[in-house]
């Protein structure tokens, strides 16, 4: 390999991840408006045929489930907001909204900056008391799955 291919990738490396942190910003602003908007109804202003959030999902083209997805991420991170600008991938904010406790909310936050995706992950498994993936040599049980050939539905065997 070349030194300018190297450099190269590096650069787009650094675009890559400034251009995922620009995702978990625009994540958590889309999350503050339509919180805005459903905190005192104020989503019925924007139209009579508007009359539940859910209307205003449609509206803007978001699934229901997608909208109260933003609107609870904001509301649980809303008081890390300065801890969240350099949080390289809105994936990390899914685990950590689904799986930690609020008092863990600071350190993962902390963690989550300089980590990768995967290294955080296994981070998360050794806080919840399971044994780290870098540690674990799969001498257990394994778990095997089969799929239907008709539905394609994966069942355990």
């Amino acid at each position: 390999m070349n030194d300018i291919m190297v450099n190269e990738a590096h650069d787009l490396i650094l675009k890559l991840r400034e251009a995922m942190k620009d995702e978990v910003r625009s994540y958590l602003k889309v999350g503050a408006v339509l919180y805005e908007l459903k905190k005192d109804k104020k989503y019925r202003m924007v139209g009579e045929h508007i009359e539940t959030i859910e209307d205003l999902f449609t509206e803007e083209g978001l699934g229901r489930a997608q909208g109260y997805n933003y609107i609870k991420v904001y509301e649980r991170f809303k008081a890390y907001q300065s801890n969240m600008l350099d949080i390289p991938q809105r994936r990390l904010l899914d685990i950590i909204h689904a799986k930690v406790d609020n008092e863990q909310i600071p350190d993962l936050l902390e963690s989550a900056k300089t980590m990768t995706y995967t290294d955080f992950k296994d981070e998360l498994r050794v806080k919840q008391g399971k044994i780290s993936a870098l540690e674990c040599n799969h001498d257990g049980d394994m778990i095997q799955w089969e799929q239907c050939d008709k539905c394609k539905k994966f069942f355990k065997i």
